[in-house]
């Protein structure tokens, strides 16, 4: 049985996107050309409590900003996925 961690890299590298709630992870590449030709994953949450929007070069260090974005919209919201 995988992680979500796991579930969220697997579908990103399958050229998809992850929402939880007003979170959001993808690579940004998958929708927009980029100059610079470097794969870009964007962390984007809309949420009055935990405003947020960046790209990052790492799919790990995107994948750990969405975590934790997400486990705040968590405690607050009192979601239980």
């Amino acid at each position: 049985m995988s992680s979500y961690r796991e579930f969220v890299i697997n579908e990103i590298d399958n050229e998809r996107y992850v929402e939880y709630q007003s979170v959001s992870i993808s690579c940004i590449n998958d929708f927009y050309e980029i100059r610079s030709g470097k794969i870009k994953y964007q962390v984007h949450c809309d949420d009055y409590k935990a405003k947020f929007s960046r790209l990052y070069d790492s799919l790990d260090t995107a994948v750990k900003k969405f975590m934790e974005i997400r486990r705040k919209l968590m405690s607050y919201k009192g979601a239980s996925h």
